[in-house]
């Protein structure tokens, strides 16, 4: 899966990263919706990885939306990674489309070698 490729090689480039994937932290019987605000509330950062279908859950969009409200309030919080196969940045909401991205289509080093940059902006703030 792209996002278990990604961590795995942010975590080789930064062995000190600690990172949140809701498939993988949410507790069987949680109220999933607020594991992930509140998970949002703590981070430091957060990657959204837009691909062909995420603009098609609302539940996504929220995250999206929320990421952007935090990227108001923290530096550099929200960093949206645009990695298509089919959909046209045409077709997207004008929510993703008014947002800068990081280039997906990339092979996972340099993916990763494009995100940690972003994830260190702010870093030295705190």
């Amino acid at each position: 899966m792209v996002v278990d490729k990604l961590v795995e090689v942010l975590k080789m480039r930064r062995p000190s990263l600690q990172c949140y994937v809701d498939r993988m932290s949410l507790d069987p019987g949680s109220c999933w919706k607020i594991d992930i605000m509140n998970a949002m509330a703590r981070c430091r950062h957060s990657l959204c990885l837009l691909t062909d279908t995420y603009s098609d859950s609302p539940e996504c969009m929220d995250d999206f939306h929320t990421g952007l409200i935090w990227r108001s309030h923290r530096v550099g919080y929200l960093i949206p990674i645009l990695r298509f196969d089919a959909k046209k940045l045409k077709d997207l909401p004008d929510s993703i489309r008014q947002t800068h991205c990081i280039s997906g289509n990339l092979p996972f080093a340099e993916l990763a070698d494009s995100v940690i940059p972003a994830i260190s902006q702010g870093l030295e703030d705190q």
